[in-house]
């Protein structure tokens, strides 16, 4: 009776492992050919700590599937129920429900783009990521001191630390995750500048170095005159002048600037980046500085010994050796168009 009941089971054992690699073979290739219900590009999110069964009733009511008893089973025999990875995907016409599986293990998921520019300082960098709802928002401090502190940064100003660049990111990654992301892209970048950086440059520290590149990209119109600008500024600092630049006192007014640089402001001694009264160079960046200032501030070139610059209007800068002709430069560029013009 054991030995017929044994047998019996056996046979039972061998019916159901020939009908499961049936139902394998089965779902197999009817995945292959079953093309999704899709007549155009649809965007679907697997959120965290979902499990194969509630991605396919979610699918369902997305009208992404119209067998959840394909999708599901050919995902459990192929062992895809282990595979799935969080994540935002993209969705095409003609795609089979093999080729969901497969995308949806993939963790090939939508990138999407935020920008930073040269030039821009952590306001224009708050408002850009904050208008992004596909980067979640963990940061609460934007100040240069709070956001150091927030990112554990190892300085204690944020501003200026980021490369400015374009930067890709999945949904539900973090404005944290990005900033990170372009802070080591700029510390690279700064580095291998200071390994390259001239006899001639007086930055004492790649943190000054950066300081300098800043300066350089605010008053920098025209790409190739980047290099003799920081030229100017190293000069300077060799003589121990004033930089005398007008970014660095806007900077420093922060909000309270409403496009009217004055007299005042030039000789207000309390704005520690009032770089008309204060010898030097400012205490931080104020802006985000390109790859290019950064190494003009590495390289300076200044062979003819300027000491001064204006700007043309279209760009360019006039550069003159003495205040004389400095002067002379001011009335024909500036005077005529602007009479409390600051120059340098």
């Amino acid at each position: 009776m054991i030995g017929r009941l044994f047998k019996w089971l056996l046979v039972l054992a061998l019916l159901l492992t020939i009908m499961a690699g049936v139902l394998f073979y089965w779902a197999s290739g009817k995945a292959k050919d079953e093309v999704l219900p899709l007549t155009g590009e649809q965007l679907f999110e697997v959120l965290p700590g979902e499990t194969l069964n509630r991605v396919t009733q979610r699918l369902v009511q997305a009208e992404v599937i119209h067998h959840p008893h394909l999708f599901y089973w050919t995902g459990r025999l192929q062992g895809y129920d282990r595979q799935i990875k969080v994540g935002e995907y993209r969705l095409t016409q003609g795609l089979t429900v093999m080729g969901l599986l497969e995308l949806l293990s993939s963790g090939q998921s939508v990138q999407h783009a935020v920008k930073m520019l040269e030039g821009w300082t952590l306001w224009e960098i708050q408002a850009v990521f904050e208008s992004e709802p596909r980067l979640r928002q963990t940061l609460t401090d934007w100040s240069p001191q709070g956001l150091a502190k927030a990112l554990n940064l190892p300085m204690d100003n944020a501003e200026g630390q980021f490369y400015p660049d374009t930067y890709f990111f999945s949904k539900g990654m973090t404005d944290q995750d990005v900033l990170l992301q372009a802070h080591r892209r700029l510390r690279e970048v700064v580095a291998d500048a200071w390994e390259g950086r001239s006899a001639e440059a007086l930055v004492k520290s790649p943190e000054e170095l950066l300081i300098l590149a800043s300066i350089v990209e605010k008053e920098t119109g025209q790409p190739h005159e980047r290099p003799l600008i920081a030229g100017v500024f190293n000069e300077r600092l060799r003589l121990g002048m004033r930089l005398q630049t007008d970014p660095t006192v806007i900077y420093g007014l922060g909000r309270e600037f409403d496009g009217n640089l004055t007299r005042k402001h030039l000789r207000d001694t309390d704005n520690p980046y009032n770089t008309y009264s204060i010898p030097g160079l400012p205490p931080g960046p104020v802006a985000l500085a390109s790859e290019a200032a950064i190494h003009a501030a590495a390289r300076p070139l200044n062979p003819e010994g300027y000491l001064f610059f204006v700007a043309k209007g279209d760009g360019s800068h006039a550069f003159s050796k003495t205040l004389q002709e400095h002067n002379r430069a001011v009335r024909d560029y500036q005077l005529n168009r602007r009479q409390d013009y600051r120059s340098h």
